[in-house]
């Protein structure tokens, strides 16, 4: 079969990040007189939700633009730094700053087996599409990480204005894919990359994380995903 594709998610799956959201938020917090005694520990707790992708229905379609979107993250950066003691003015600049940090590069982390197992899925005739929760400058990301020439294509839901796992950024992704014939789902989140896989009808993979979930394999280490790939086509 010719016809087929891997969807890949993004941070947890081929990169990783040291507490990407809550690091890059601490760091522009700390850049302001008045949060350079706030600790890590402090702000990580108020970045676990307030994303497009914790939206009810999981629709971001109202932030159609790059504009928007940041716009509407500005105001929880803002909100959070208020919550941590900032005055009004300091929490401004950090609701503006925290972007930087987050679109630099050396946060960002390939899995020592990133690359290669990319190019062996594709030896094998897999290819591989980007379907990823995140902000609308993971392409250029995503090419400063030297990741763009082992993908076919690329799915971002800030672009899309849809979030893993509402069905329609699948079927959005799947388009954009070319409709393949076989599309299995990897990532490292049970709920998003697992079941928002499965019920948009794809066989799944869960990576680097120890925890129940449904899906088809389970592989701790990216190099396995090879074999699982056979074991699932085999039934």
């Amino acid at each position: 079969m010719d016809n087929k594709t891997l969807f890949w998610d993004f941070d947890g799956t081929l990169v990783y990040c040291h507490h990407l959201w809550s690091g890059s938020m601490w760091r522009a917090i700390t850049d302001e007189p008045a949060g350079e005694e706030i600790t890590l520990e402090q702000v990580r707790p108020l970045m676990q939700r307030g994303y497009p992708w914790d939206l009810p229905d999981l629709d971001s379609s109202h932030l159609s633009t790059p504009e928007k979107w940041w716009g509407f993250m500005e105001r929880h950066f803002y909100q959070t730094a208020c919550t941590l003691g900032l005055p009004h003015d300091a929490a401004e600049r950090v609701s503006r700053s925290v972007k930087r940090y987050l679109l630099t590069p050396h946060f960002y982390h390939l899995y020592p087996d990133t690359l290669s197992v990319l190019e062996e899925c594709r030896r094998l005739g897999w290819k591989n599409h980007l379907l990823s929760n995140n902000y609308p400058e993971l392409p250029a990301m995503v090419e400063k990480l030297g990741l763009l020439p082992y993908l076919d294509g690329m799915t971002v839901s800030a672009l899309a204005g849809k979030e893993k796992p509402h069905p329609q950024l699948f079927q959005i992704a799947r388009k954009d894919a070319g409709f393949p014939e076989v599309a299995i789902m990897i990532g490292d989140n049970p709920k998003a990359d697992v079941e928002g896989g499965q019920a948009a009808g794809m066989k799944t993979i869960l990576v680097h994380r120890d925890v129940e979930s449904q899906a088809d394999a389970v592989c701790p280490t990216l190099a396995e995903i090879p074999k699982a790939l056979e074991k699932i086509l085999s039934r």
